[in-house]
């Protein structure tokens, strides 16, 4: 079970299992009802495919897809509204969930099941020994099941609730087949405490179906569509942020002149540097006025949770330090961490850079992208105030038609992506 990615380039391995719960974990971040919605999904599925006496390799397919199932919903309130399956059409979310599962070879195979996880047995167009279409049912009905569990009631008050309520949907909303496992699973409480445990990621961890997949950066990196697509995808004003700090970055890497084995993990680090945003709302993220304290704090957070979520990743540890590390300032005045400038490693201070360099020529909800007369100014300020380092600024502005040519040719890639994935137009990632 599980698969091992190997690239021309060698390097330390990242277990890319590991990154797949993180990802999960922060993905029902943004609202208290989303709180470990797709591992508990995850989980219920295991439990009906390890009933069914699938083959280990569909299994791990199966929870894979669980894992990202919602991958295609960009919002907290997306997710929320299809809550009710009768009520809203799913159907664009989870294409969205399939085109962008297909961009990774070893995602690629679960599409399917994502793409067929909100479709109703009644309306399902393939018989339930189709390919994929098995799974793709209990993966509709773990997801309707959790959707409904009530997080203010002890599990164990409702489970005889929950459990009748699916055997209403027999022949309908699910199969009758699916339907029969999930009574043979849930009919004990270890299952139903095990569900809502606190600890259910480092369980699903350590003892669930997925734990050996790894790659090196190289191998990430080739993931780069998925990571845009989870991170930036969510607002058109974010849309191609990381494609920009991405491109100056590995820019900045050649011209500092670093070695191949360090651009790739700077590069790495500039494509992962704004996970944590996953977990902030969009409405704090789309807001066209100024913050409230409250807000500015869940902003801030962002890089942290960055940071915490790279470094429970086996083989990211550097890679977290580096992303999570973009908003310190030299004079040790910026977060999360407070570290002054003998700390702040120079691929941070370049991810930094990068990153105020994007931001600034970007329109924002309250601003339009400053001139580069205006970003010169500020970034030169930023230097002589000990926030931004100043070799790697000058490197920046000394070469600043080539940065910018570079970043405006990946930006303007990453734009039509991004509206060919938010419409569902001309087949999304189709010419990657």
């Amino acid at each position: 079970m599980g698969a091992i990615m190997k690239s021309r380039i060698s390097g330390k391995q990242i277990s890319m299992s590991d990154l797949m719960f993180s990802i999960s974990e922060a993905m029902d971040i943004a609202h208290h009802k989303l709180a470990l919605h797709q591992l508990r999904t995850a989980y219920i599925c295991w439990k009906m495919a390890e009933e069914a006496a699938l083959p280990p390799a569909q299994i791990e397919k199966l929870f894979l897809a669980a894992m990202l199932h919602d991958i295609g919903a960009f919002t907290a309130q997306e997710k929320i509204s299809h809550y009710d399956f009768e009520a809203n059409n799913c159907e664009r979310h989870c294409l969205r969930g399939a085109l962008i599962y297909s961009q990774v070879p070893w995602l690629a195979r679960s599409a399917k099941m994502v793409r067929l996880h909100h479709t109703p047995w009644c309306r399902c167009s393939e018989s339930i020994g189709a390919p994929d279409v098995l799974e793709a049912q209990m993966l509709m009905l773990a997801e309707s099941l959790e959707r409904e569990i009530d997080r203010d009631t002890h599990i164990l008050n409702q489970s005889s609730a929950l459990r009748e309520r699916i055997r209403n949907q027999a022949g309908s909303l699910i199969h009758v087949r699916v339907v029969e496992l999930f009574l043979c699973v849930s009919e004990n409480e270890a299952f139903w405490l095990e569900l809502t445990t606190p600890n259910l990621m480092n369980f699903l961890k350590y003892k669930g179906p997925v734990q050996h997949i790894y790659g090196d950066a190289a191998a990430a990196l080739k993931m780069e569509e998925f990571f845009t697509a989870i991170i930036d995808f969510r607002s058109k004003y974010t849309a191609t942020h990381t494609a920009g700090v991405s491109s100056c970055t590995s820019s900045l890497g050649v011209l500092l002149g670093l070695p191949e084995s360090e651009r790739l993990e700077l590069n790495l680090a500039a494509t992962l540097h704004d996970l944590g945003k996953i977990g902030v709302p969009n409405e704090i993220l789309e807001k066209p006025g100024r913050l409230t304290p409250q807000e500015f704090a869940m902003i801030k957070m962002h890089s942290y949770l960055t940071f915490t979520l790279l470094d429970s990743v086996k083989g990211l540890e550097d890679v977290a330090r580096i992303a999570g590390s973009h908003h310190e300032k030299l004079d040790g005045s910026g977060y999360p961490f407070r570290i002054e400038s003998d700390e702040i490693s120079t691929s941070s201070r370049i991810v930094a850079v990068s990153d105020v360099f994007t931001a600034l020529a970007e329109d924002r909800p309250y601003r339009d992208g400053l001139a580069p007369k205006q970003i010169r100014q500020i970034m030169q300020e930023m230097v002589s105030r000990r926030h931004l380092d100043g070799r790697i600024v000058e490197h920046l502005l000394g070469n600043v038609d080539e940065v910018v040519r570079a970043m405006k040719v990946r930006q303007q890639q990453w734009s039509e992506r991004y509206f060919n994935v938010v419409s569902m137009n001309g087949g999304a990632f189709g010419s990657l």
